[in-house]
């Protein structure tokens, strides 16, 4: 183990006078922590959102930093690392690692082992109105020095899987887009429109009284709208984060859901949609509709037409404290009606689309995964790599 200054000159940056006109929208990338943070897979900055003049540098005496150099954030964010693809400088919000003999370090393995610091360094990080970590401490960092050939050998298996999982990135993008693409095309035909009322019957939950303790942690899921953030796979819920009993359900009269009901969040966070795979019930920040005529109505279908509604959705939500878009409401809206067919038909497609995101983000997890245990294993020494 070394102390960070033993390998490496730690140097900060600066911002010049924004007054002085001259000093701005040169050629030299200036990068801050925002440009740090805004990358998500790339262990390389190439530009930055602002550029400075080489009068800038010279009478504000600012270093230009050679490619390769390890930045670090070490202002408001905390110890978002990555190496420099060419020349730029930095701000004072950004930390430097500059290697004292380049023929013994690998910098991207101390990218990668800086990163793994991150949890660490926040709580060194003083500060109330924003987090900051001093250059002393940075110094003062013990860091381990293996062999150059384990460290290059370390850095090629953890860049191996950050470029796969920026494929994946890369594809998940495109069925994004695809996506939208497709909603925009298979959604706006057209057809007779209708009221939501006329062809569903708009339900609102509620919430059982908290202090009865045998209304809760029964059998029977009770859907919130956080429910509908954190357990949706594809298009569908799958869960729920707390179970009342058959006893709330009677007592507070409340309604079981049959499963694919279209589920609509209306209070708070508005406009999500989910079919449920299991019959539930909801609280009062969720609506739910449920068709008059199943043989008229693919619940699947307006699923996706109610996701692409959920901007306008989030327009009509009144309240200061939270948004909540009332069932008055939800009833007028209109809504197309095509035929059963094509219904059906568009809502297979959108379902493939949906598909491929949800294995493509699964892949992304399960790649994440492994990452997070090859940077436990390799950059603690848990597990040594052979040499050459």
């Amino acid at each position: 183990m070394a102390r960070v200054e033993d390998i490496f000159e730690v140097y900060g940056g600066s911002t010049p006078s924004t007054a002085e006109k001259k000093y701005w929208n040169g050629k030299i990338n200036w990068v801050t922590p925002i440009d740090v943070t805004s990358l998500v897979t790339n262990n390389f900055i190439a530009e930055s959102e602002r550029q400075l003049s080489d009068l800038a540098i010279k009478e504000s005496s600012l270093k230009i930093l050679d490619p390769f150099t390890l930045l670090i954030t070490t202002r408001a964010t905390i110890g978002f690392t990555v190496l420099a693809a060419k020349q730029l400088t930095i701000n004072q919000g950004m930390t430097a690692l500059i290697p004292r003999e380049r023929k013994k370090i690998d910098m991207l393995f101390y990218a990668y082992y800086l990163r793994s610091l991150r949890p660490y360094l926040m709580q060194l990080g003083p500060g109330s109105t924003f987090k900051e970590i001093s250059r002393s401490t940075i110094k003062r960092l013990r860091v381990p020095m293996p062999p150059l050939s384990e460290q290059k050998k370390i850095a090629e298996i953890l860049s191996t899987v950050d470029e796969a999982i920026g494929k994946v990135d890369r594809a998940i993008e495109r069925t994004v887009r695809l996506n939208k693409g497709l909603l925009n095309v298979l959604l706006t035909g057209k057809w007779e429109e209708v009221r939501v009322e006329e062809i569903f019957e708009v339900y609102g939950g509620t919430t059982p009284s908290t202090n009865v303790k045998q209304y809760w942690n029964g059998e029977m899921d009770w859907v919130t709208p956080t429910d509908m953030t954190k357990f949706i796979k594809g298009n569908f819920l799958v869960g729920s984060e707390r179970r009342i009993s058959n006893h709330a359900v009677k007592k507070c009269s409340m309604r079981i859901l049959e499963p694919s009901t279209l589920l609509l969040t209306t209070r708070a966070t508005i406009g999500f949609t989910a079919l449920n795979t299991n019959p539930i019930t909801i609280n009062q920040g969720i609506t739910a509709l449920i068709p008059k005529e199943k043989s008229k109505v693919s619940t699947s279908f307006y699923s996706f037409f109610m996701q692409s509604l959920e901007p306008y959705l989030m327009q009509l939500g009144a309240g200061s404290t939270f948004k909540e878009i009332s069932r008055a409401t939800i009833k007028r809206l209109r809504i197309p009606l095509p035929p059963i067919a094509d219904q059906k038909k568009i809502a297979e497609i959108l379902s493939t689309i949906d598909d491929r995101l949800e294995f493509q983000r699964q892949k992304k997890l399960r790649l994440s995964t492994v990452k997070t245990g090859l940077m436990n294993d390799l950059l603690t020494g848990k597990k040594r790599v052979k040499e050459g």
